[in-house]
């Protein structure tokens, strides 16, 4: 009996496996349905795992959580693209259970428009010249829809993610009290896909940098000069991101 659940384990293992496999070589087949060369500052080399040779990268993107702030509106996640994607805005701001309401509702799938704009980088040295060029503009239900808005596909990356409904209140100091003028605005959360692996044909490239990309871009000598690296990311038929090929960079000029 016992050597009967070892080989149904085994098999079982074995079936995930070929599936993954599977999974993986739909989601090449064909033309990648986006190609966009990114560096360093938006591919983020990880921390490779104890006693592993495996590298990861994690897709970086703005804004990161923690720097959201108040704003006068909600910009383009507005209360139409909120019930674009699914939710129920019908309830009035100015109910008093409206804070609880909105704030308990969960997060929603949905695809996000990635523009990737290198022409925003920001002088060297400073505070956010380590900030990710890739920058969340757009979100829907519907993958062909958001592609036939945004079909450059070197410039806009279309990738499955979770968004949140959040309902904005300014405090004031002053009164010691929420100000009028609370709204409703969306926020992307989460990339369901955001560590993407380096494939072993590539990994002697990023092997030996050594520092993970959030220890380097935080040193004063990574703000000065820069990322160390560019890497040819591909998505696929399944929204699914595999790396291309890596090379390192000169440094940025000063």
């Amino acid at each position: 009996m016992r050597r009967t659940g070892i080989i149904l384990a085994g098999a079982l293992v074995l079936a995930a496996d070929a599936f993954v496999l599977v999974m993986a070589a739909v989601n090449r087949s064909g033309s990648p349905t986006a190609t966009m060369e990114l560096t360093e500052l938006e591919l983020r080399l990880m921390r490779p795992q104890r006693e592993s040779t495996a590298l990861f990268l994690r897709l970086a993107w703005e804004p990161a959580w923690g720097r959201h702030k108040f704003e006068d509106g909600p910009g383009w996640f507005d209360r139409a693209k909120l019930e674009g994607i699914g939710y129920n805005c019908r309830l009035s701001l100015t109910d008093s259970a409206a804070p609880a309401h909105y704030r308990a509702m969960p997060a929603k799938e949905v695809f996000a428009v990635l523009e990737y704009d290198p022409a925003s980088a920001v002088e060297l040295g400073s505070d956010r010249s380590s900030w990710s060029r890739l920058r969340a503009m757009d979100a829907g239900r519907d993958f062909a829809l958001l592609r036939k808005a945004y079909p450059d596909t070197g410039r806009f990356l279309i990738v499955p993610s979770l968004a949140r409904l959040r309902y904005e209140q300014k405090w004031d100091p002053n009164t010691r009290g929420f100000a009028d003028g609370a709204y409703l605005r969306g926020v992307i959360t989460e990339l369901l896909v955001s560590a993407i692996s380096v494939p072993p044909s590539e990994r002697g490239v990023l092997g030996g940098l050594g520092q993970t990309s959030d220890e380097y871009l935080a040193t004063q000598e990574g703000r000065k000069r820069g990322p160390r690296y560019s890497v040819v990311l591909h998505y696929g038929r399944n929204h699914e991101p595999w790396v291309g090929s890596c090379r390192l960079l000169a440094p940025a000029q000063q």
